[in-house]
């Protein structure tokens, strides 16, 4: 998600040194949308206090020949 937001914000620098305003101002919204929705899953991960003992994604089954 990040890497979208930085994705953005770089095309919209290479847009304004190019003269397209309006595409520069598109992008740079989306670059900050994307940036905030990323803070709002970092945020909401952290505050959730899940261990990573809470999921088990191997069963406890053992293996018997």
């Amino acid at each position: 998600m990040l890497n979208w937001a930085l994705s953005f914000s770089v095309l919209s620098l290479i847009a304004i040194l190019y003269g397209f305003n309006g595409i520069a101002a598109m992008t740079a919204a989306i670059a900050i949308i994307l940036f905030y929705f990323a803070l709002v899953l970092f945020v909401r991960s952290m505050l959730s206090g899940s261990d990573s003992n809470d999921t088990k994604l191997i069963s406890n089954n053992k293996y018997v020949p």
